[in-house]
């Protein structure tokens, strides 16, 4: 051994256009150590053993990453917005256009219901 009595911690931000002008706050067993920008990347330094990592942004916090970490040794992980895939945006894009549809029938049929009585009144 080289006589490195901690491990570094990399964490790594690809960039997205999720929050991209917005740091993410990087905590490590509860207690924040640092930040990293869009495209950036955070190193810390830690004893070795067992930590909790996790980010946050406004009031959503990641899912907790439990990391082991040892002397000499740098770990590697990586923070971001996971994207939706499309199956999971079909059901709110299909409701909108059935919602948008169902508004455009009723008011042609409004209008013409108008315009009918208009015109027997005349």
């Amino acid at each position: 051994m080289n006589g490195t009595t901690t491990g570094i911690l990399d964490v790594n931000r690809p960039s997205t256009y999720f929050a991209k002008y917005r740091a993410y706050p990087i905590f490590v067993n509860g207690k924040k150590v640092g930040s990293v920008k869009d495209g950036a990347a955070l190193t810390v330094q830690l004893p070795p053993g067992s930590h909790e990592v996790w980010s946050k942004i406004d009031w959503e916090k990641s899912n907790t990453a439990r990391i082991r970490i040892e002397a000499g040794i740098t770990t590697k992980i990586r923070v971001g917005y996971k994207k939706k895939k499309g199956r999971r945006l079909f059901v709110p894009i299909a409701l909108s256009l059935i919602a948008i549809m169902a508004g455009a029938t009723f008011g042609i049929v409004f209008l013409t219901v108008i315009g009918v009585v208009g015109i027997l009144m005349a």
